[in-house]
């Protein structure tokens, strides 16, 4: 909103920033690519080794943010275009296992091509369908499902019900 944005403060940021990075003893460094680590032993000492640290120790914090409840339906209106832009969350509790991960990817893979059969090829409606899936483990193990498409404004609600009929088909499934 108007009034966080300016309680923003562009001198407190930036002092964040710095105390961020102001130490990373904690810090995770993740090197990728074809490599034998005496190869790169020296930029690593170059780079990484010169980098400040004071042994802080630090633990995330739960701050209580979470999706809301219940169906939530907004509308934004903006730009000139008439064109829709359709955002679908689900969110919920996640068992936390390699398992269920793989399956909520997997249901999102077939989600994704059902959507894609019912909204472009059948009723020719978007020209394609984002499906995404995610899980994580902290601060409490939740998931969110995503569906996304763009279309004509005058087809959001009919092109909705058929989406909802395939996740139901996959919830059943």
């Amino acid at each position: 909103s108007e009034e966080i944005l300016k309680e923003m403060d562009l001198q407190n940021s930036f002092k964040i920033y710095l105390d961020r990075f102001s130490d990373m003893s904690d810090f995770t460094f993740i090197i990728d690519g074809a490599f034998k680590p005496d190869d790169i032993k020296s930029a690593v000492l170059t780079y990484l080794g010169g980098l400040p640290f004071n042994n802080r120790k630090e633990s995330w914090k739960d701050v209580g943010i979470t999706p809301p409840k219940g169906v939530i339906t907004k509308t934004v209106k903006r730009g000139i275009e008439p064109k829709s832009s359709v955002r679908i969350l689900f969110t919920g509790p996640f068992e936390w296992t390699r398992e269920n991960r793989h399956a909520i990817q997997s249901m999102a893979g077939v989600l994704r091509i059902k959507l894609r059969e019912a909204l472009r090829e059948e009723k020719g409606g978007t020209y394609g369908v984002g499906v995404g899936a995610s899980a994580w483990q902290f601060p409490r193990p939740e998931y969110r499902l995503t569906v996304s498409w763009g279309c004509s404004p005058d087809r959001v609600d009919e092109l909705i019900k058929t989406a909802m009929e395939q996740i139901d088909s996959v919830q059943k499934f």
